[in-house]
């Protein structure tokens, strides 16, 4: 693997790593081993790592699966009508 590819993949411009370092520290806030929190989502512990690590791209669906095992709300909304309501989805 090429330095660049290495060097790009872990910075503030990759969206997966930066969803990734997210869960992570959400999981050790609730007090979660990567492989209690692999169990909980059904995957093994080294897919874990990958997502955390920015390595796997996250999906949707997948995002909205890790926050409901991390409790977590998503907010959707859009620049355009920023001041007006704000969806909020309660995945729990």
């Amino acid at each position: 693997m090429s330095k660049i590819m290495r060097t790009n993949r872990y910075n503030e411009n990759n969206i997966n790593y930066l969803i990734g370092c997210f869960i992570r520290k959400a999981r050790r806030a609730r007090g979660m081993s990567g492989k209690e929190f692999s169990q909980k989502l059904n995957i093994s512990h080294q897919q874990l790592s990958r997502y955390e690590r920015g390595l796997t791209s996250f999906t949707l669906c997948k995002l909205i699966l890790f926050l409901r095992a991390l409790e977590k709300i998503l907010m959707i909304y859009s620049p355009k009508f920023i001041g007006m309501k704000i969806k909020t989805y309660y995945l729990m």
